[in-house]
């Protein structure tokens, strides 16, 4: 638990330090369904919040094992919907 809680403090301090701190919230009930995730996982919203996640993804350190990779290769990554995209412009 507390390499978790060390994890999420510094996603938020490299927020601050990015700038983008104001623009980024910590919310424990996110919980993408993909089993592959190692790590932080997050979701974009619209600045309103009137919209679903525009997009989402996360850490997942394994992934490329899964498909023949002989060593871990950390990676993050995400995904964006095209319909909430179209909604959004």
């Amino acid at each position: 638990l507390e390499a978790a809680v060390a994890e999420v403090r510094e996603v938020l301090a490299m927020a601050e330090a990015y700038g983008i701190g104001p623009y980024v919230a910590f919310d424990a009930s996110v919980v993408r369904g993909l089993a592959y995730y190692t790590g932080v996982v997050f979701e974009g919203f619209d600045r309103r919040g009137e919209m679903r996640a525009i997009c989402g993804g996360g850490r997942y350190d394994r992934l490329l094992s899964l498909y023949g990779s002989r060593e871990a290769v950390p990676c993050t990554g995400f995904g964006m919907g095209d319909a909430v995209i179209a909604d959004l412009l």
